[in-house]
């Protein structure tokens, strides 16, 4: 097992080196620090610690804090999906449905697929106001933990 996270209040979470349900690991060697560093900033930023609230919109409590050691934003949003966990992650593992939810969204292409819980993708977005589109390539992956929860970077 790995420990990572903790923020202010150390601790940790125990996430298993091999999938919930058995099978082979769902990690990805060769982004393994990558992987536990941004396990570790999204366990931190379950604690309001440092956050500031900016807002709320469709019943979602929007909150942002300074990156420490940069001049980024970290923001998360706080609300009530009326949906079951699984559900909830299938509908954002599922690139090709996120123009569903993110009218900002054009298209996207799968990189590289390490697994059935890490892969590269590039996302295609709109331009907004002067700024033209943007496309950004990123490292997404999952930790399904034995309690049922599950978390997403």
């Amino acid at each position: 097992q790995s420990t990572w996270g903790g923020g202010p209040g150390g601790g940790g979470v125990q996430f298993p080196e091999t999938e919930a349900r058995g099978g082979p690991p769902d990690y990805v060697p060769q982004y393994y620090e990558e992987i536990a560093q941004s396990f570790a900033e999204l366990l931190d930023a379950e604690s309001d610690a440092g956050f500031t609230p900016v807002g709320n919109a469709h019943g979602v409590e929007i909150f942002r804090r300074k990156r420490p050691g940069t001049d980024l934003n970290v923001m998360k949003g706080r609300g009530i999906i009326d949906a079951p966990p699984d559900q909830v992650y299938e509908l954002i593992k599922a690139t090709e449905r996120r123009g569903e939810w993110d009218v900002m969204y054009v298209e996207h292409e799968h990189v590289h697929t390490f697994n059935n819980y890490y892969r590269i993708t590039r996302i295609g977005f709109e331009g907004m106001g002067p700024v033209t589109g943007r496309d950004i390539v990123v490292l997404t992956g999952a930790r399904h933990m034995p309690d049922g929860t599950i978390y997403v970077i």
